[in-house]
């Protein structure tokens, strides 16, 4: 995949975003797909998946940039000066800070519905796990009567896990974004008892906007992760299966979490 390769060496495969959502996944993508007709197939829905998340962690990558750089700045006096009793700064970076901190939640959003899309796909539908709790429940209780089984009751609950643990605060602020004109409060200038100038950056339900779009992006990561190689063990068949990879054992030049092996106790010539 053209768009894969020229994404990847932007930051290599020690990078763990690229080596779990590029190489790991399209490893397993070439052992489930085995015809070139298939793995496009599906790399017409992995796509649009892989291309919000990368534009949604740029964003997030943006967002720290402009405050790290902004800060650091105002710490050294460079963009700072004083006009009688008020305190001057020649540079704002409000509206671009704004900007970034939409775009990784609407790009979010993207990757997320992209992926609804491809698990409709791969022949189980989730769009249930974008809905109100209401609709959530009801559906995700059709999917497991549809799908008998442990391991779609697992599925299921790692979709009610999820959706507990961050989704509904993620989409609560995206939606304040994209339909109540949200914008991030500006930056506070101040001094400090030594009279020093400090920046005083906008925060989250008392978290620092850095800590915020860090964990949302982690949660969203390793959600659609998890997402895609859950659906992928659907479509395999025993000796072969998908193991995950203890944190310790994951190679520092390529660390995927999770890769095919073949299941000894199970595997027989006869």
């Amino acid at each position: 995949m053209k768009f894969i390769v020229q994404k990847i060496f932007d930051e290599g495969t020690a990078e763990p975003f690229f080596a779990r959502m590029m190489v790991q996944i399209m490893k397993i993508r070439d052992f489930i797909f085995p015809s070139e007709k298939e793995r496009s197939k599906f790399d017409k829905y992995y796509e649009p998946i892989l291309n919000n998340l990368i534009e949604c962690r740029i964003a997030k990558i943006n967002c720290e940039k402009l405050i790290e750089e902004h800060n650091r700045k105002i710490e050294t006096g460079e963009i700072v000066f004083f006009q009688e009793h008020t305190i001057g700064v020649k540079e704002t970076i409000d509206v671009e800070l704004n900007k970034n901190f939409k775009d990784f939640f609407i790009k979010g959003k993207i990757a997320l519905q992209s992926l609804v899309k491809l698990s409709k796909y791969l022949g189980y539908p989730i769009s249930f796990l974008l809905k109100k709790d209401e609709k959530f429940e009801k559906e995700s209780w059709n999917f497991i009567n549809k799908y008998k089984g442990q391991k779609y009751k697992d599925f299921v609950k790692m979709l009610k896990d999820n959706r507990v643990s961050w989704y509904t605060n993620f989409n609560n602020i995206r939606n304040t974004i994209e339909h109540q004109g949200f914008n991030l409060p500006k930056i506070i200038y101040n001094t400090d008892k030594n009279g020093k100038v400090i920046a005083r950056f906008p925060r989250i339900n008392s978290r620092s906007l850095e800590e915020v779009i860090n964990l949302f992006f982690g949660s969203i990561f390793e959600f659609v992760e998890d997402i895609i190689i859950f659906l992928f063990t659907f479509r395999i068949k025993s000796p072969v299966e998908i193991v995950c990879i203890p944190q310790d054992k994951r190679n520092n030049s390529c660390p995927i979490k999770y890769k095919l092996t073949i299941d000894a106790s199970k595997y027989s010539l006869l």
